[in-house]
């Protein structure tokens, strides 16, 4: 995997405060900075490789000029892999974006509120597996301490068990569990290896307390969970 970025000459980087109520109520206050300014133009610069993988998250898609960005991922990537973690935004992204994302290359990382509003009320993995058919997408389902479900078009929706610790604190659970799933999917790993892998680095990081618990390799080769790891990283 490679990594591309510009740097920005007029703004600092935005910044997300989350608050924890003792009952585990979250309340976050973002303050948007250069992650919200987006140029198609400068990014048709970027020399992708073909087989890269591009990860974005809902923040960027949706904020006043997430149009650009949307546009460039749809008209100016047509070899790479999309992995999109569209959290609270998804909302606020136009139905004609959603309905556009490439078939075949497209994974949508969810939990289980977002499920419900990309997909609809009632059976939510059968809904989602439907939704990956219709759509010819991968939708990557977080339940929390009940695992994630792996739905892939044609066939049939896979379970994924989570790890079970003595939960902390659950702030950047999601953010983690993805970081987890591009780690593998950077090193060739089957999807439900790298689904597993999520669940796993998500796992550590909410039994520990704070926003910086993000393991080192070192931290998860050592861990009781370890052995979701199906190979050495590169």
């Amino acid at each position: 995997m490679c990594h591309l970025f510009f740097v920005s000459e007029t703004q600092d980087n935005g910044w997300c405060f989350a608050l924890t109520e003792p009952n585990g109520e979250r309340t976050f206050i973002s303050i948007a900075g250069c992650e919200e300014e987006w140029n198609r133009e400068e990014l048709q610069t970027l020399a992708l490789p073909n087989d890269s993988i591009i990860y974005a998250s809902g923040y960027e898609l949706g904020c006043l000029q997430g149009e650009a960005l949307q546009q460039w991922l749809l008209n100016d990537c047509p070899t790479q892999t999309l992995v999109l973690d569209l959290g609270p935004r998804l909302a606020a992204l136009p139905q004609n974006f959603l309905q556009q994302l490439p078939a075949n290359r497209t994974l949508l990382t969810v939990n289980r509120d977002e499920a419900r509003f990309l997909c609809g009320e009632g059976d939510l993995v059968r809904l989602s597996a439907e939704y990956a058919y219709r759509r010819g997408i991968t939708l990557i389902v977080r339940l929390d301490s009940q695992g994630a479900w792996l739905c892939q078009p044609n066939q049939q929706p896979l379970f994924v068990p989570a790890y079970q610790v003595a939960v902390v604190d659950t702030i950047g659970a999601g953010d983690a569990h993805t970081a987890g799933v591009l780690a593998g999917l950077s090193q060739g790993w089957s999807l439900r290896d790298c689904v597993d892998f999520g669940n796993q680095v998500a796992a550590i990081v909410v039994s520990k307390q704070g926003p910086a618990g993000a393991p080192t390799l070192s931290e998860i080769n050592q861990s009781a969970l370890s052995q979701a790891i199906p190979e050495t990283f590169e």
